[in-house]
């Protein structure tokens, strides 16, 4: 081995740090680890049918909640982002009935606003977290343009190396 490798190796041992050939695997840069996902807050506004897309684009869906931990977790950061942020729910298939786009099952929790869902005008069939009713869920128009929240599986504590 030659003196300058060495002096490398000696002077990254002696700092605290190591060299290894395993990490292990995290969120994509920029996107948020809670429970069994990643999640990215989007800093772009969009329409609901464009989030979609974009959440596609990085593998993942738009946010679905599953338990009421994660509806308290999402509703926490968009507080604390200060946005309204669209969901991956919809009710365009059969008013009333909200499912989640990615797998179509209906919700089994929920955090809707007071009054709300109420489908104004007959037109709002996006789910939205919505900043006026505290970051409660709204009923929204689909082509309204909002930030968006995707959601990817959490790689765990795979092992890459």
């Amino acid at each position: 081995m030659n003196c300058m490798c060495l002096q490398a190796l000696i002077l990254c041992t002696l700092s605290g740090f190591y060299l290894q050939n395993e990490v292990n695997a995290e969120c994509p840069l920029g996107w948020v680890h809670y429970d069994i996902s990643c999640f990215l807050f989007s800093t772009n506004a969009l329409n609901w049918y464009n989030a979609h897309g974009s959440c596609r684009a990085h593998n993942a869906r738009i946010a679905e909640v599953n338990s009421v931990d994660v509806m308290a977790y999402l509703r926490q950061m968009a507080k604390s982002y200060g946005y309204d942020y669209w969901l991956g729910g919809r009710d365009d298939v059969i008013e009333g009935f909200w499912q989640w786009s990615s797998t179509g099952e209906n919700f089994t929790v929920s955090d809707w606003a007071p009054g709300e869902p109420d489908d104004a005008a007959n037109s709002q069939d996006c789910l939205l977290i919505w900043k006026a009713a505290n970051y409660q869920w709204d009923d929204q128009q689909c082509t309204i343009n909002y930030r968006y929240i995707c959601e990817s599986e959490y790689p765990g504590e795979a092992v890459i190396g």
